[in-house]
């Protein structure tokens, strides 16, 4: 053995605990979820429960806490194998030129002045489904007054295991949930949503025009709840659905005629998660939709990381990656303003008759002859020719400026959700430049190799032959 060997195999060693008992920390459970408020229960290892103070005047369920665990390892065995993931960019589904174009693009990242050069530690925390989906669905339905007895769907599959409550078939509210990973769970109400008013265009007497149905959505009306009320509706809902949150944790996410939308994330101590907990309201008001999780988050140990500027030789393999907070992905504006923009006049308007408003300078359509006159097709149109790649592929270099420690979600190859250490990297000037990956040393979890990404060639135009 080399001394590389032998020195990997030491920082291996000092990174897997080896406990023999389990253990706990207050300090972790009171950060174990939003707010980085104190739970309840008198003892940490209980599963703690909430009273029922919904508006909807719903029963409780489980908050999501923390339980520490420790997990003895072999020196060298890793935690999991991380899901299989496609090379880079490209996927074996991504056949056009297009994407072509895009793979041959060679990024080279580098690491900016001031990012840290220390190694450091953290933890590792599995998410595990919580109870069973049958419990789940009976305490979501008192909570959203949605009455019946669980079942499986119609849709259900070993591999997909799906269960719902009330009505799947969009007659009357119902609520679904799919027993794997982070056992997602999703509320909805059909009555939310305005019936589309169809009329039946009449056809033609020479038969070119109408025998169909135009059918158009109303326009929203009655009133919608304040963004207060609605934080204030989303605390109790988001509470009795598992979730500890106050209104400070609440994220408005649409706000605009068509309805209110709020979200907010899980925090593991103190650090905002990938997963997400969300409510809409559609004029009435009347809640349209809600969605969830029902995990328990175990902790299974810490470990040792290395430094950012280390990190930054990860992010052109993409095996690294894992999901960030959601607050990442909704910018600095967030989603809520992006929805009240008004429509630039230049791109076009609509009118009060829902009639999009003719540009003078484009020449409008042929109209179809209604003599009974033959209709001359309009011709195919030319294919594009097939792009020329360059013998060598465009080289972008990327400079990574800040590096934020955070904890990133990613799954394993059975479909079991994790959270891992990581950095979420900044490398420009806009909120959305930035790339993820994980920071734990190599060993910890095992990165299988990318699947290879196959480009086929495009296919020949079909060209329907004369005769």
């Amino acid at each position: 053995m080399n001394s590389s060997d032998k020195d990997f195999d030491d920082r291996l060693r000092r990174a897997f605990p080896a406990v023999s008992s389990p253990s706990t920390d207050d300090a972790i459970l009171g950060e174990s979820s939003l707010g980085a408020r104190k739970p309840s229960a008198r003892n940490p290892h209980a599963t703690r429960r909430i009273a029922s103070t919904s508006l909807l005047g719903a029963g409780a369920l489980a908050v999501v806490g923390i339980v520490v665990t420790s997990l003895v390892l072999p020196p060298q065995g890793p935690l999991f194998t991380m899901a299989q993931s496609g090379g880079g960019v490209g996927s074996a589904e991504m056949s056009s030129s297009d994407a072509r174009i895009g793979l041959w693009v060679q990024y080279e990242y580098e690491a900016g002045e001031g990012l840290g050069t220390d190694p450091g530690r953290g933890s590792v925390y599995q998410l595990e489904l919580d109870g069973t989906p049958e419990a789940l669905l009976e305490r979501l339905g008192e909570t959203f007054g949605v009455a019946g007895e669980p079942q499986k769907s119609q849709y259900f599959d070993p591999q997909w295991p799906s269960y719902f409550v009330g009505a799947e078939d969009w007659t009357q509210p119902s609520i679904g949930t799919t027993w794997t990973g982070t056992g997602n769970w999703y509320y909805n109400n059909p009555a939310a949503y305005p019936e589309p008013v169809c009329t039946d265009v009449p056809l033609s007497e020479d038969g070119t025009e109408g025998g169909y149905q135009d059918c158009v959505t109303p326009e929203p009306t009655g009133p919608l709840p304040s963004v207060e009320e609605a934080t204030a509706e989303a605390v109790e809902i988001f509470r009795a659905a598992g979730l500890d949150v106050s209104a400070a944790d609440v994220r408005v996410v649409a706000n605009d005629a068509w309805g209110v939308g709020v979200s907010a994330a899980l925090y593991v101590n103190g650090i905002e998660t990938a997963l997400e907990w969300t409510a809409y309201w559609a004029p009435g008001p009347m809640l349209s939709s809600a969605s969830g999780h029902s995990v328990v988050v175990r902790e299974r140990g810490e470990f040792d990381t290395i430094s950012a500027v280390d990190a930054v030789d990860r992010l052109a393999s993409g095996a690294w990656w894992g999901s960030p907070g959601t607050s990442y992905y909704y910018g600095a504006t967030g989603v809520a303003e992006a929805s009240t923009r008004s429509v630039d006049a230049s791109v076009g308007t609509v009118e009060d008759d829902s009639e999009v408003a003719v540009d003078p300078d484009v020449a409008p359509e042929p109209e179809t002859p209604g003599d009974g006159s033959e209709i001359v097709p309009e011709p195919l149109p030319e294919p594009l020719p097939e792009p020329v790649l360059p013998e060598e592929p465009e080289v972008v270099r990327v400079t990574v400026t800040d590096a934020e420690s955070t904890l990133l979600l990613v799954w394993d190859a059975s479909g079991n959700a994790w959270l891992v250490p990581g950095f979420v990297m900044r490398h420009g000037d806009d909120d959305w430049s930035w790339s993820s990956v994980i920071s734990l040393i190599e060993g910890i979890i095992e990165i299988p190799e990318p699947m290879p990404v196959d480009i086929m060639p495009m296919p020949e135009p079909y060209i329907e032959e004369e005769g």
